[in-house]
């Protein structure tokens, strides 16, 4: 099958000493000058990185650097002849020559054996040659050799890594795991069905669990194949709670010996041929390739540099194809480096895989002539009604949908899971993507609530569908209807999903907040699934918490994924691997274009046109060229700033003064790079871009009266200001000292949570805060802390600006965000404590930032770790809670509840509750729950309704429930309509009669007093 040549070599002092050895005969020690390869100050190796990472277009270069290795092995005429020889011998007896390269020390393997042109025809790759496999030969062996083949079915394990960045210096590049995962799986899928492939993937890759899959298969695996983040040191694996552990080289071979049966081992991380920077030639020094051929696999193919991912995907598909058909593995790689070369580009990325042996021939792994037996036909058990499927990429979204596919696959005890976010922030997709990594054994449904609540019985409807999917999955019969009612029928259905593994999915939940009877019927049929023990599992899609589902479960059962805008960071790791071609631009200069390239088709694009023309001066044209065929027009285009709804989770800003005329678009740019610096999500948006998607702010496109004159009349400055204020600018900015504006626009803005930033000279003002600041460097802050959390009122931003400022009025931008980003997580861990990855997804912050957060916040013993990866806030409100209920019934502590009421209190100012969430908790019935709706209502009285506070006056559980319910009505009087007034008045009464008056202590009665005396002044 194979003819072997084998070349050593040597570095050594000022010489490379090169032997050659064939059944033809030797040639040995031949010494020869080092070579020079006219790089500049970079090496061989680091030529080849930068020119695959920046998808150089290198045409004749590569030749040249190869050439240089030729000569320095060729260029011995006895090498050469011998060379000769062993190829005629070879194609004689119809076999391929096997060139084995041995080279030492580490500078010298690290060179690029693979550009090696062929003596035959120069202009030709030896390594691509049809009757020439060039491969690398490992130093020692420490096993014997495997050569007999494999039966089919070839067993692979697909180890996938892609471990959290919890470090913001890290500069790995997070990808997107589940989409490589579902693309390798798809390609590999002809192979599976066939019965020649057997898959098993491990996408959470801790040793642990490595240990448990290749014990769970007999014999261990024929193949494992690597795809993830490693360094010449090692793998980058996980640890428990989702953060990173670089295994040494060493440390995996040794898990890789657990497996007598293993033939072959593929890295297509990054780098694994490649051994460390300066590394001496020891044994513990050596490639991961290298370490693993020698302790582990005799046939292992490594990277010397980063594959993009359509790289991998193209080098997957065909070598597997070939190996599965009965070529021997170096014939399977050679396709694969054809099938990389071939699609036109002229990049280097088909030298990239290496291929060392170690001892063996890289021969056939199956044997060809052995029958498959294809596994039985999949069942199709996922159902999606009335979805709206979009080819959205995800950027950085492995830890939510990692939360989603544990949580709808049954892994975790959670019941209940809500996606929320504001609008084209991807929820729908996440979810899709999310049942598409189900088991296939899970059945799943994925059904719009718009389409449920259009029938007129949303119930029944809902019935016959998972109905029909229960009785598709073959688990159990599902009870018929018979003379039940929809409600009857779907309480026996739930009896049924219980011992069903069952995930149903439901979009536009905002729907279940409606207050008609259908939607409150549907919302309940939902909550019952919540309610129940067994397999099946509830995610709902809203823009905001859905109070209605989650207030009676209790913590640990409802879990909450938070998505925002992609930020430039997200969309820069996309482009690092993905686009190698734009990393020849500067990232920072990259970053301005975001502004108007918010979507990946639009990199794209650009990518396309630098590949074609190179970097060029027309890089700023070619953006606008790009930005503008989305926003022209047509059917894809976004509606206009105004004429719209006012978006609630984007911030409106408005500016005016004579230092910004004409200067939106690079304000817009200016502030899209400076939310890129502080890591807030979005972009800004606005000027000469209608398309508002996946913004932090937008700038309102309204004529100022600067735009005529730097010197225009106050009252038409004034007239602007209330222009501004009745298009919904959220942030406002008068640059123009005409004297401090009036009280009348001053109240308006306050009462309607807008914030007015006045230049008076050299003075800025904020409310009646002063700042020694620029102007543009207060504003950018108070749109990026409001951005931050849009669950801020006005007032909230202007304080945070004032505490984090120094004595003198000097901005302190990383204070002020440190702050807001704190308070995130404390209020995320009032309701229990959470595991790191659990606490990601309710934030929907990144682990970069909030891994260095938990541990400021630890110092500052404001939290704590309880568990591997799990924190709590021992002051939450959970906390207070679980204390007050371990005392005795009837007799709570007045001051411990007072300090339960400061914390509700405090979240419902700080807009953490919604508007349903006071009924919801009520509706429970549970006596704490009822305190805690009553909490709110008081502190929060535009949350609460009038029917809680007066059934908490007339029919209270405990002296406590009617002293807050008395304490809310005093909050909401002022807001009460004139029937609601005369309910609460007979609701006193009632409390103040005789036989009731007795059981009112003298705070209740005086509080009862007070709202009697002031009913009649307000009726």
């Amino acid at each position: 099958m194979f003819e072997p040549f084998d070349i050593s070599v040597l570095g050594a002092g000022k010489h490379v000493w090169v032997s050659a050895q064939s059944r033809q005969g030797s040639v040995f020690g031949v010494a020869r000058r080092p070579p020079e390869w006219g790089l500049g100050e970079a090496t061989p190796a680091e030529w080849l990185t930068t020119n695959v990472r920046q998808a150089h277009q290198v045409g004749d270069r590569a030749l040249e650097v190869g050439q240089v290795l030729h000569d320095l092995v060729f260029g011995e005429p006895s090498i050469a002849n011998l060379l000769a020889q062993t190829r005629g011998v070879a194609a004689a007896d119809g076999a391929q020559l096997l060139v084995r390269v041995l080279a030492a020390p580490q500078e010298v393997s690290s060179w690029p054996w693979e550009l090696m042109p062929d003596p035959q025809q120069p202009s030709r790759f030896l390594t691509m040659a049809r009757d020439v496999h060039l491969v690398r030969a490992g130093r020692s062996r420490t096993y014997p050799v495997r050569e007999t083949t494999v039966d089919p079915p070839l067993n692979v394990l697909l180890v996938m890594s892609s471990p959290l960045i919890a470090d913001p210096n890290e500069t790995e590049t997070p990808f997107d795991l589940w989409a490589e995962k579902r693309s390798l799986l798809s390609t590999l899928q002809p192979l599976v069905d066939r019965g020649v492939l057997n898959v098993v993937v491990e996408d959470r890759p801790t040793i642990e669990r490595l240990r448990e899959r290749m014990c769970a298969e007999r014999r261990g695996f024929h193949v494992v194949h690597y795809l993830g983040h490693a360094n010449p040191y090692g793998l980058r694996l996980q640890q428990r709670g989702g953060r990173g552990l670089l295994v040494r080289s060493q440390d995996f071979a040794m898990l890789l010996q657990q497996m007598p049966d293993l033939r072959l081992v593929v890295f297509a991380g990054c780098e694994t041929a490649r051994a460390p920077a300066g590394a001496q030639d020891a044994p513990d020094r050596y490639s991961t390739a290298d370490v693993c051929v020698r302790d582990a696999c005799p046939m292992v193919v490594g990277m010397q540099a980063v594959l993009p991912f359509g790289t991998e995907r193209i080098f997957t598909k065909f070598f597997y194809e070939a190996l599965t058909g009965g070529q021997t593995v170096a014939q399977s790689l050679r396709l694969a480096r054809h099938a990389i070369a071939d699609d036109g580009s002229r990049l280097l990325n088909w030298a990239v895989p290496s291929l060392f042996v170690g001892g063996s021939e890289p021969g056939q792994v199956m044997n060809p002539a052995a029958r498959a037996t294809p596994p039985p036909p999949r069942r199709h058990l996922a159902l999606k009604l009335g979805i709206r499927q979009r080819e959205l990429r995800f950027i950085a979204r492995l830890n939510q949908i990692r939360e989603a596919v544990d949580m709808l696959s049954g892994h975790t005890s959670s019941r209940l899971l809500v996606v929320i976010g504001p609008p084209e922030t991807g929820k729908t997709s996440l979810l899709d993507r999310a049942i598409e990594e189900l088991d296939e054994g899970i059945a799943s449904l994925f059904i719009s609530a718009k389409r449920l609540l259009s029938f007129e019985d949303p119930v029944l409807e809902l019935a016959k569908v998972v109905a029909e999917r229960i009785d598709a999955s073959g688990y159990v019969t599902p009870s018929r209807q018979g003379k039940l009612d929809s409600d009857a029928w779907w309480e026996r259905l739930l009896e049924d999903l219980a011992r069903v593994p069952f995930a149903l999915v439901i979009d536009d939940g905002d729907l279940l907040r409606s207050p008609t009877r259908a939607s409150e019927r549907l919302a309940h049929a939902l909550g019952l699934i919540t309610m129940r023990r067994g397999s099946a599992r509830l995610a709902v899609i809203a823009t905001d918490e859905l109070s209605v589902l989650t207030a009676p479960l209790g913590p640990g059962e409802a879990r909450t994924i938070r998505l925002q805008a992609l930020s430039w960071d997200e969309v820069w790791q996309w482009i690092r691997r993905n686009l190698p071609v734009l990393t020849r631009i500067k990232k920072a200069e990259l970053c301005g274009y975001y502004a108007k390239l918010p979507h990946l088709e639009q990199w794209e694009r650009l990518a396309e046109e630098i590949m074609d023309r190179g970097i060029t001066d027309e890089v700023p044209d070619l953006v606008r060229q790009i930005a503008g065929s989305l926003n022209a027009g047509g059917p894809e285009a976004a509606p206009p700033l105004f004429d719209s709804p006012v978006n609630p989770h984007v911030v409106r800003v408005a500016v005016a003064g004579p230092h910004s005329v004409r200067k939106g678009e690079q304000f817009v740019e200016r502030m899209t790079r400076v939310a890129a610096e502080n890591h807030v999500a979005g972009r800004m948006a606005g000027v000469s871009s209608s398309d508002r998607s996946l913004s932090l702010a937008e700038l309102l496109v309204i004529r100022t009266p600067f735009y005529d004159t730097p010197t225009p009349l106050a009252s038409d400055v004034l007239a602007w200001v209330i222009q501004v204020l009745d298009a919904g600018a959220n942030v406002i900015q008068v640059d123009y000292d005409f004297g401090p504006l009036p009280a009348e626009i001053l109240d308006r803005a306050a009462a309607e949570n807008r914030l007015i930033i006045q230049v008076r000279g050299d003075v800025i003002m904020v409310g009646d805060a002063r700042f020694a600041e620029d102007q543009s460097a207060l504003l950018e802050a108070a749109i990026l802390v409001w951005a931050t959390d849009r669950n801020l009122k006005a007032q909230d931003v202007r304080q945070v600006l004032v505490s984090t400022a120094s004595s003198d009025g000097r901005l302190d931008l990383d204070a002020a965000l440190f702050q807001v980003r704190s308070q995130q997580l404390l209020d995320a861990l009032e309701w229990g404590p959470l595991e790191l990855d659990a606490l990601l997804a309710e934030t929907g912050m990144k682990p970069e930032l909030v891994v260095p957060l938990l541990e400021r916040l630890r110092t500052a013993r404001k939290i704590k770790k309880v568990g591997v990866e799990r924190y709590e806030n021992p002051e939450s409100l959970h906390s207070a809670y679980k204390r007050l209920c371990l005392q005795q019934l009837g007799r709570v502590d007045e001051t411990e509840f007072r300090k339960l009421d400061s914390r509700v209190g405090a979240l419902a100012r700080r807009r953490r509750f919604t508007s349903d969430e006071p009924r919801a908790l009520w509706n429970t019935g549970d006596d704490g729950r009822r305190l805690i709706a009553l909490v709110i209502t008081k502190a929060r009285p535009d949350l609460g309704t009038p029917d809680i506070v007066i059934d908490g006056i007339t029919e209270p559980r405990s002296p406590m429930e009617q002293l807050l319910a008395l304490e809310a009505a005093d909050e909401m009087l002022e807001q009460l309509s004139t029937h609601d007034r005369a309910r609460l008045r007979v609701a006193l009464r009632a409390a103040q009669s005789h036989g009731r008056s007795v059981e009112l202590s003298d705070t209740r009665s005086e509080l009862a007093t007070r709202l009697a005396d002031r009913l009649p002044e307000v009726a």
